[in-house]
């Protein structure tokens, strides 16, 4: 069954033609959560919402189950709601007040007492991180944004006469190996349809690398500075 949303005053809501039974069992198992765990939840939720992969918000989450104690099923109920809310939040025109009045509008919040009370300190949580949110939006525009890092070492046989098809035959070719050579390989997590990109590079490279990232660093500190002045 679809629940339909009349006169909705924040964009959350307006994209979508009604909401699902489910959306309005999470809202209400909100209820169920004692308060020591909601408390537990409001303070602990700011890792899974800024997670900015899939296993950090996974670890997050754990760790937050884990602080909330008692229902794990529950727990885990409430979180994913927050997490959905958040992510669905539009920055630029939701308001705690907007959303907290088409919750009401729609049924979803009923009363005044500590289930409405617990949902405004949700939205307005999720509503004060939204300058935050607007910033970060614009510095990834357009540009697929850099989420992590992973690295590993490779080692590479060095051929003293590597093959070469056409003056050898593989039935005949006897490689011989005089050493090794260390390689590091980067796998660049990216936002986006991108994903993620492979490289490799050696000490020099690397070392160069540092430097520049290490120079990088303080232009985007003065920059900011400069900004801050004139703003």
């Amino acid at each position: 069954m679809a629940h339909k949303a009349p006169r909705l005053r924040s964009d959350i809501f307006a994209k979508f033609r009604g909401l699902n039974e489910s959306f309005f069992e999470d809202i209400a198992n909100l209820a169920k959560v004692s308060r020591t765990q909601r408390n537990a939840l409001l303070q602990g939720i700011q890792p899974v919402l800024a997670a900015a992969t899939e296993m950090e918000r996974r670890l997050a989450q754990d760790a937050l189950v884990t602080r909330m104690g008692g229902d794990k099923k529950l727990a885990l109920k409430a979180i994913a709601i927050i997490l959905y809310l958040y992510i669905q939040w539009e920055s630029s025109y939701d308001t705690a007040k907007g959303v907290f009045s088409d919750l009401r509008d729609i049924g979803a919040v009923k009363g005044t007492g500590e289930h409405a009370e617990f949902m405004k300190a949700v939205l307005e949580m999720i509503d004060r991180q939204s300058p935050e949110r607007r910033r970060k939006r614009t510095e990834s525009a357009a540009i697929p944004d850099l989420l992590g890092i992973e690295t590993m070492i490779d080692f590479r046989a060095v051929l003293k006469h590597p093959f070469s098809w056409s003056t050898q035959q593989a039935k005949t070719y006897k490689p011989e190996v005089e050493g090794l050579v260390a390689v590091l390989v980067m796998k660049l997590s990216l936002s986006g349809k991108s994903h993620s990109v492979v490289l490799q590079c050696d000490m020099d490279t690397l070392c160069r690398l540092r430097e520049q990232l290490a120079a990088a660093e303080k232009e985007v500190a003065a920059a900011s500075r400069y900004v801050r002045k004139r703003c």
